[in-house]
């Protein structure tokens, strides 16, 4: 395109029609006034007022009103029509970094590959699942629900250090989440780490916030005491374990209600 074209078309573009026009008809020009030849800027400067004319509504608005997550929304999925598809992350990932939680960040991690993830390790793939949350994670990797199923992946591929971790870190970002201390004492319990399953859930008797997470807690106790019980008598008889270990192991069970 010559420069006169250009200029031509950064004209209709930014819709300008200051004083000292002429009449010039040109096919791409959304309007018949533009400015006289004497009067065009420099290369630099145009190709300048070519990229800011030529952005998207929904980049201006944003600007003007960064917090605004449905515009966030609305501009990352335009980028995703485009295809532009770094900038659609890019934009679902500033959504989970403003408002980590609630429908529009559901929305955004949906877009970023959430429930794909979510399908692959209902499908029992729990290693392709762990590449899309990985990838969310890359653009967003404080999102809570995302480390969630991430280490619910690892667990399933039982590695279970690196899940151990994962849950970690999410209760240093969110200490409260009685989600991660559960699925934290159930890895516990799945890697056949008794003592640290026993520990877990004890603390979660009294923090469990509904009836069925309460008698969710005192099933998994119930099973995990007998198992503690059932290895020491093992180990007594072996000469692994002693007497007063397993009869302290069983006054704790009666002082907490539990049958031997």
């Amino acid at each position: 395109m010559k420069l006169l074209e250009l200029w031509l078309v950064v004209e209709a573009l930014e819709l300008r029609r200051p004083a000292g026009h002429a009449e010039v008809d040109h096919p791409f020009c959304s309007h018949r006034q533009v400015r006289r030849l004497d009067h065009a800027p420099p290369p630099l400067v145009l190709l300048h007022r070519v990229a800011r004319a030529g952005r998207l509504p929904e980049q201006a608005r944003v600007e003007q009103a960064p917090d605004d997550l449905k515009l966030r929304l609305r501009l990352a999925a335009t980028y995703e029509a485009r295809p532009d598809i770094a900038r659609a992350e890019a934009e679902y990932a500033e959504v989970l970094k403003r408002q980590p939680t609630g429908p529009l960040a559901d929305l955004a991690l949906d877009r970023l590959g959430y429930k794909k993830a979510d399908e692959r390790l209902t499908a029992g793939k729990p290693a392709e699942a762990l590449d899309i949350l990985q990838h969310i994670l890359s653009l967003a990797p404080d999102s809570v629900p995302t480390l969630l199923g991430s280490a619910l992946a690892l667990r399933r591929l039982q590695r279970y250090d690196e899940a151990d971790k994962v849950y970690a870190h999410v209760l240093e970002l969110d200490p409260n989440n009685i989600f991660a201390r559960l699925e934290q004492a159930q890895l516990y319990e799945e890697a056949d780490r008794l003592d640290q399953a026993i520990e877990a859930y004890e603390g979660l008797e009294h923090d469990a916030v509904t009836d069925a997470q309460r008698r969710l807690v005192a099933v998994h106790l119930k099973t995990l005491y007998g198992r503690k019980l059932k290895r020491l008598t093992d180990s007594l008889q072996r000469g692994h374990a002693s007497m007063p270990e397993v009869a302290a192991f069983g006054e704790k069970l009666g002082q907490r209600g539990y049958a031997r």
